[in-house]
Order: structure tokens, then C-alpha cells, then sequence
């Protein structure tokens, strides 16, 4: 008996696996092209969508802060005592979209969720702010500096949050 090993004669099938590398290597190819264009579509479609969910948010900052100006100016308590259920409502609204948009903001190195809390604060002094008697103020006055500055504080925190999130 024979102790050597025999060797296996490729010869024969260097035609066909030339075949299968020639149909194997353009699909590998096409697949791993295929799923990073999707990764990168999936990360951009996922940023629009962000994108979308702050601009929404910031519209509505900008509409209870419009209707908390009629509310605090308004001659007309009817009219006022309308625009506080809608303030309510927006605010509620606001802390949901901002809620799913989890961005954070960076407080001496930590990252603090953002939220409306002090927007809600300057308008509604955390209690029952539509009660009879009204306190009407005149457009100069000290508390809606506030719920502007409020407001246009989270709109700046959330602007930055996003643009840090995607940098």
C-alpha cells in the first residue's frame, strides 16, 4: 500500500467554478452596494423625520406663545377663557413631540433631557391660570418677556440638540 497522499486533480473543474466565480463576485458585490445605500437612506430618512417632528414642535412654541399673549391681553374673558384650553392643549402637545424626540442638551458635561417645563412654568405659574378674575397685562409687559424668552429658549435648545445629534 500506498502511504502518500494522492492529490486531486482541479484541472477538470477550472471552467466551471471560473463560471461561478464570475456570476458569485458581481452578485456579492451588488448586495453589499445594495445594503450600504440602504443603510445611508435609512439614516437620512430617519433624519428628515426628526427634522420634521422639530419643526412641528417649533410651531407650535410659536403658537402658544401667540395664544398666551391673547390670553394675558385680552379685554375679553370669554375670548381669553377660549385660548386656555388651546394653550393647554399645545402645551400638552409640545412635551409629547418633544417627548418622542428624546434630544438632550449638555449641562456641565451631563446630558439633561430637554424638556417644556419652563415654558409651561412662565405661562400657567403652575396652577390654574384661566380662573375668574384674570389678571390682564399690557403687551410690554414683564411676563410675557418671559414666555418669549422661555420660548424662544427651548426652540434654541432644541435647534442645537438637533444639529449636535447630527453633526
Amino acid at each position: 500500500m500506498d502511504s502518500c497522499p494522492k492529490f486531486i486533480d482541479w484541472a477538470p473543474l477550472l471552467p466551471f467554478l471560473g463560471e461561478v466565480v464570475k456570476v458569485a463576485v458581481p452578485a456579492l458585490l451588488v448586495v453589499l452596494g445594495w445594503s450600504v445605500v440602504s443603510a445611508g437612506n435609512d439614516k437620512r430618512e430617519s433624519r428628515k423625520e426628526k427634522r420634521q417632528l422639530v419643526d412641528k414642535t417649533i410651531k407650535h412654541v410659536d403658537e402658544v406663545v401667540n395664544d398666551a399673549i391673547g390670553f394675558f391681553t385680552s379685554e375679553n374673558d370669554e375670548e381669553a377663557e377660549g385660548k386656555s384650553g388651546k394653550i393647554l392643549a399645545d402645551l400638552k402637545r409640545i412635551e409629547i413631540f418633544i417627548q418622542a424626540l428624546a434630544l438632550h442638551e449638555s449641562v456641565n458635561g451631563k446630558l439633561i433631557p430637554i424638556t417644556a417645563t419652563t415654558l409651561r412654568q412662565s405661562i400657567t405659574n403652575d396652577g390654574p391660570f384661566w380662573t375668574r378674575p384674570r389678571s390682564r397685562v399690557g403687551l410690554g409687559s414683564p411676563l410675557l418677556s418671559i414666555i418669549r424668552s422661555e420660548a424662544m429658549q427651548l426652540v434654541a435648545k432644541l435647534e442645537n440638540a438637533y444639529l449636535e445629534l447630527y453633526k
